[in-house]
């Protein structure tokens, strides 16, 4: 609509003020939208902190922990090795 007056009317007082409206509506719109960007980013940011900080604490909690040693009950019989296994573990399932 402002641009329809400031097209039709160019040299009109009003065209003048409604251009000069909508360059500070375009201007408002966009801070507010970088403003609430930021904002987003900010809480990102400490969200992301806490979530390494909680990494953190967990790795140096582990660290401190002896590791389980499990003992067979009874005595392990003894195959011969004439097999492997082959594990893969990928990002994408194709199937053929």
């Amino acid at each position: 609509m402002y641009q329809n007056i400031v097209d039709n009317f160019p040299k009109c007082e009003w065209a003048m003020m409604r251009s000069i409206n909508s360059i500070n509506i375009i201007f408002y719109s966009l801070y507010k939208t970088a403003d609430q960007k930021l904002t987003q980013l900010k809480e990102n940011i400490h969200f992301l902190r806490m979530q390494q900080k909680k990494i953190r604490q967990r790795e140096k909690q582990a660290a401190k922990e002896k590791p389980t040693v499990m003992k067979p009950k009874g005595s392990v019989p003894k195959y011969a090795t004439n097999f492997t296994v082959q594990v893969g573990a990928f990002s994408t399932l194709k199937t053929q």
